[in-house]
């Protein structure tokens, strides 16, 4: 089904080259790109669109000041890193090959087939976000932390996290860190706001993905982004309740893939542009149920065999997937439907 570009968020990588330095060292390595081919590994890195959340979790993994922004230094450092990696290109640009080696091998099997999470240092902050803001107190954080095994100081920091990731991946659950209402239960842990009669947000953060900010659907996912792109009207009320499932699910796979960043190119349509777009007449679109959507530094066909898994497991409701070359259409139909465009 035909779709319009997100707008400044296009996101476009090359192809890693065969490794040139496998035996360098780091520092002869960084050494050997100066000059023009400094300049052009730069400027290729800031064309990538990566967000300084994600620029940042890469300069933490070569050891150099997070700042996010791509300089010199992290280019150099770049450079040392594919040299000590055989399978990687050696040019100092992060490309797909380059970017999934910093982020733990993001196209390896999802993180539920293992017990060793490894989240992105954006994934990780976003979960001790979500943690405190659950407002838990000390007695029951240390509880937690007791049940993952991490030290039970009453504070959910990094540690902790990393922790219940590799706890929820060991008991089938989504290795995402974040302690919502499906992981307590999991835990045999009482739930205070299932005690107290109310949620005080809690339910609504859980099935979120995290506390929502004024403007959000959900954690991650904004109302503006589904505002009807052609004619920028709002999501209509009796729409709204379809549009708050779709980003439950939305968050339940961007947490699969350790919390990256996922543009949203089209959401709830008017009928006036779907006709301009040429979308199905009963597309799901039209009633709030769809999102094309492309998750950064991941490909079409993986997304789709993630999705595929997620629905499999009974952890997003059964729909429509269709790929297409740049964005793969996910819905929440109820019914099985798949295709390509």
């Amino acid at each position: 089904m035909p779709t319009q570009t997100h707008q400044n968020q296009t996101q476009s990588h090359s192809a890693a080259q065969p490794s040139q330095a496998v035996n360098a060292g780091p520092a002869q390595a960084s050494a050997g790109l100066t000059g023009a081919r400094l300049d052009a590994a730069i400027q290729y890195n800031r064309t990538q669109n990566y967000s300084k959340a994600r620029i940042r979790g890469f300069q933490s993994e070569l050891g150099v000041p997070a700042d996010g922004v791509i300089g010199a230094q992290t280019t150099k450092a770049v450079y040392a890193f594919q040299a000590s990696r055989a399978n990687l290109g050696n040019d100092g640009k992060i490309g797909p090959s380059t970017a999934a080696a910093l982020t733990n091998n993001s196209n390896a099997p999802i993180q539920q087939n293992t017990h060793a999470a490894t989240l992105t240092a954006a994934a990780v902050a976003s979960a001790v976000r979500y943690d405190k803001g659950r407002g838990y107190d000390r007695p029951m954080v240390r509880l937690i932390q007791q049940k993952v095994g991490a030290t039970p100081d009453g504070s959910f920091g990094p540690d902790t996290v990393r922790a219940v990731a590799s706890w929820q991946l060991a008991q089938g659950l989504v290795g995402d860190g974040k302690v919502g209402n499906g992981t307590l239960a999991k835990m045999e842990i009482p739930n205070p706001a299932h005690e107290n009669g109310g949620n005080n947000g809690q339910q609504e953060q859980a099935e979120s993905g995290g506390p929502v900010p004024d403007g959000n659907v959900t954690a991650n996912f904004a109302w503006s982004e589904f505002r009807s792109r052609g004619d920028n009207k709002a999501v209509p009320e009796p729409y709204r309740a379809n549009v708050r499932r779709l980003c439950q699910a939305l968050e339940v796979i961007r947490a699969a893939f350790g919390g990256r960043e996922m543009v949203l190119n089209s959401g709830w349509r008017s009928s006036w542009w779907n006709k301009q777009v040429g979308g199905a007449s009963a597309s799901q679109h039209l009633y709030g149920r769809a999102a094309d959507l492309k998750v950064n530094g991941i490909s079409i066909a993986r997304t789709k065999q993630v999705i595929e898994q997620l629905i499999q497991q009974g952890k997003i409701p059964q729909g429509g997937i269709g790929t297409y070359t740049t964005f793969c259409h996910y819905d929440i139909r109820g019914s099985a439907a798949r295709w390509s465009g």
